[in-house]
C-alpha cells in the first residue's frame, strides 16, 4: 500500500471440475477484500484491480469472470498462456505416462475411506495453519509490534 499498489494471491488445489477451485479463489479473493477494507485499503482509494492469472491461473480468471459477475470488478485482465485444452492436449504424454501410471490408483478416488482421510488430513493443515497464524499474532502483539513491522529486522514482513 505505501508503493502504491498490493497483491491478492490466491492460491489453490487443482481440480478436473474447475468450478471447485473457482469457488476457492472466489472465497479467498472475497476474504482477502474484507481483510483490506477492515485496513482502510478496499480499493475505494482509485488503486486499479488488474486479475491476473498464467495458464489454469488464467482459466480461474476467465471462469471467475463469467460464473461470478460480481467479480468483475477489475479495470483489467492479464491472461498469461491461457489455455482451455482437454488435459491430454495441455499435459504433453499424459494419455501415454500420466494414465497407465495412476490407472490403478483410481478406485481410490471413490473410496469413502480415502476420501475421509483426505478431508481430515486438509482440516488439520488449515487447522494448524490458523494456530500458527494466531500464535505469531499473540507474539507480535505480546511485544507491541505493528501489523507491518517485522521479527526481524530488515526483512519485509509476511502477512498471514
Amino acid at each position: 500500500a505505501v508503493l502504491g499498489y498490493g497483491v491478492i494471491a490466491t492460491p489453490f488445489a487443482v481440480d478436473f471440475d474447475y468450478r471447485k477451485p473457482a469457488s476457492d479463489i472466489r472465497d479467498s479473493f472475497r476474504l482477502a477484500q474484507s481483510e483490506l477494507a477492515m485496513r482502510g485499503l478496499d480499493g475505494d482509494n482509485g488503486v486499479p484491480l488488474v486479475g491476473m492469472g498464467h495458464s489454469l491461473g488464467a482459466l480461474m480468471q476467465v471462469l471467475l469472470d463469467c460464473e461470478s459477475p460480481e467479480m468483475c470488478i477489475q479495470s483489467g485482465l492479464a491472461l498469461i498462456s491461457y489455455n482451455n485444452n482437454e488435459v491430454d492436449g495441455a499435459i504433453p504424454f499424459f494419455k501415454e505416462l500420466f494414465v497407465p501410471a495412476l490407472g490403478p490408483l483410481e478406485p481410490l478416488t471413490r473410496d469413502s475411506t480415502v476420501i475421509d482421510a483426505f478431508t481430515q488430513l486438509r482440516d488439520s493443515r488449515i487447522s494448524t495453519f490458523k494456530s500458527v497464524r494466531d500464535i505469531t499474532k499473540g507474539v507480535q502483539n505480546a511485544l507491541g509490534m505493528a501489523d507491518d513491522e517485522s521479527f526481524i529486522p530488515g526483512v519485509r514482513p509476511l502477512v498471514l
